[in-house]
């Protein structure tokens, strides 16, 4: 049996997931794109891609994946990981996690620096007698 589209939109609705867009991409693919996934839904086989962000929380990847299971005559297929770069530009895969990795360190150090700067001016500044 043929899945419409619909049917997926409904259930998502229904649970309170929020698609920020959604269209027909092929005569045989429509693509949903929700805050912390795409799921790629190819008519022909029923089949329903979903890759979630590299960011996501596992608890809440695994709770989307129950949800999607609710609808009936589907085959749910995992994709790569993605999150997008500073320049919008859409990163998959281990090199997801690798970007991950590098902002956090980047971000780290310069809380690091920061932190150290006032610390530096509290100790060494001369403040104003009362």
């Amino acid at each position: 049996m043929k899945i419409n589209p619909s049917v997926i939109v409904e259930k998502l609705n229904e649970y309170g997931i929020g698609i920020l867009d959604n269209h027909a991409v092929e005569n045989n693919q429509h693509v949903f794109f929700c805050k912390e996934f795409i799921l790629m839904f190819y008519k022909e086989d029923n089949i329903l891609g979903v890759a979630f962000q590299a960011t996501m929380k596992p608890d809440n990847a695994g709770q989307t994946i129950l949800i999607l299971q609710e609808i009936k005559d589907i085959n749910i297929e995992i994709m790569e990981p993605f999150i997008l770069s500073a320049e919008n530009k859409l990163i998959s895969g281990e090199d997801a996690f690798k970007l991950i990795e590098k902002t956090t360190k980047e971000e780290a150090v310069i809380s690091y620096k920061s932190e150290e700067m006032y610390a530096h001016i509290l100790n060494s500044v001369d403040g104003y007698k009362c």
